[in-house]
């Protein structure tokens, strides 16, 4: 899988032009986490692929957004990369600690609905 982080429409077309050599069947948008077990199901099956990114790392580290993995997603992870699920069990924080969480515009925002 070949990985490009862009952010800019103009970026994103030099990016094309200068790997127009390398072209993948398969162009996966976005590094979230459906984007990135793709990415790893298609390297296993030795399909090429590319994917782009429009966050920079910086940005990625700094607010993570997989709150909640759900179950499905657990059996997919621990059949086809179960390092990955030994590695989300291993750093999931207790369940006391997200078991009840709130929606909101912002951290300061109104409330828009709380699940306990």
């Amino acid at each position: 899988t070949s990985y490009f982080q862009c952010t800019d429409p103009l970026i994103k077309r030099w990016i094309s032009r200068q790997h127009s050599s390398t072209r993948a069947p398969v162009v996966i948008i976005g590094g979230g986490p459906t984007g990135l077990l793709l990415s790893i199901l298609l390297s296993q099956y030795n399909i090429p692929s590319t994917l782009i990114e429009r966050r920079t790392p910086k940005e990625i580290h700094s607010h993570p957004q997989a709150h909640y993995i759900n179950l499905r997603s657990m059996e997919i992870l621990k059949h086809y990369v179960p390092y990955v699920y030994q590695n989300v069990l291993q750093d999931m924080p207790p369940v006391e600690d997200w078991e009840t969480f709130t929606f909101g515009h912002s951290i300061l925002g109104r409330q828009m609905a709380r699940v306990l």
